[in-house]
């Protein structure tokens, strides 16, 4: 990937900054990631279709600032409406991944604690505070559709990229999500939406969270889809652990819907590979599909 167009775009709009040692940092669905040496990060846009999300997630975090007990990004620099593609920069959380080899190297469950603290405050957000940014509380039945809608975009986009035991395997996956009432069995909760190890950073001498990152998947629904990401990460052992320190909505069905919403999770990587030229998306899920 080519920086320069990027940090051009960037001078322009904010010509006062210092932006030597633009450089790649990475590259996700919706956003390509620069940072400068001055400690600063700069997210753009890859497409358009993504303003939208872009413009909830300047608001989301400006309200959560000071509501969370980890850090996160605050953006200092947004770019002009007009500026395509937009971008908005903020000061670096230093960190690397929260995976499960440095947990494992852990010899404290401090991080275990801090995570679980920050999914407390996180999922007991009040429900009308999070409205009042934009984000939506979906019914029951809207729920339904939107997984009925997600099941044909799998259909049309991945289904012909598999082979036949593939599909057979998707097919059975998708008939047990869509028929399943346990999925409905939640109160509704502010979920992160994303909460992959590259978006927990951590200090592996300190052996503590720094920040979190990424909350343009941020929604309304259902608390488990945060432990998804957790469990395929870290395990069923990890995710135990961290309920013993957990304040959130817990009940019966928990755990069958993680495990339940973590069987579709290589189908949706590989649409979204496919939907929005993420790469990396696209070597996941297929790395997480059964042979």
């Amino acid at each position: 990937m080519d920086a320069q167009p990027y940090q051009a775009a960037a001078a322009r709009q904010f010509p006062q900054l210092d932006l030597s040692g633009f450089r790649v940092l990475g590259e996700g669905g919706v956003f390509r990631v620069f940072e400068t040496s001055n400690g600063l990060v700069w997210r753009f846009l890859k497409h358009p279709a993504g303003e939208a999300g872009l413009d909830l997630e300047i608001r989301l975090l400006a309200e959560l600032a000071g509501a969370l007990s980890l850090p996160i990004p605050r953006y200092e620099y947004v770019s002009d409406r007009t500026i395509s593609p937009r971008f908005v920069g903020y000061r670096k959380i230093e960190g690397v991944p929260f995976t499960r080899e440095r947990l494992a190297a852990c010899c404290s469950d401090r991080p275990l604690r801090q995570l679980a603290r920050f999914l407390t405050d996180l999922h007991c957000l009040p429900l009308e505070r999070v409205r009042a940014i934009g984000i939506p509380l979906s019914t029951p039945d809207e729920r339904g559709a939107q997984w009925a809608q997600w099941s044909g975009q799998v259909h049309q986009h991945v289904y012909p990229l598999l082979n036949e035991r593939q599909r057979a395997w998707a097919e059975h996956t998708l008939s047990d999500l869509l028929s399943d009432d346990a999925m409905f069995d939640f109160s509704p909760a502010f979920c992160h939406g994303d909460l992959w190890a590259e978006h927990i950073l951590f200090d592996p001498k300190q052996e503590m969270l720094t920040g979190v990152l990424d909350f343009e998947s941020a929604c309304l629904g259902d608390p488990a889809g945060d432990w998804v990401a957790v469990w395929l990460d870290h395990g069923d052992a990890v995710v135990r652990a961290l309920l013993a320190h957990y304040g959130g909505p817990v009940n019966s069905t928990l755990h069958h819907r993680i495990t339940r919403l973590a069987s579709y999770v290589p189908l949706n990587e590989i649409l979204c590979g496919v939907l929005y030229d993420d790469r990396a998306s696209w070597q996941s899920g297929w790395m997480r599909l059964p042979a």
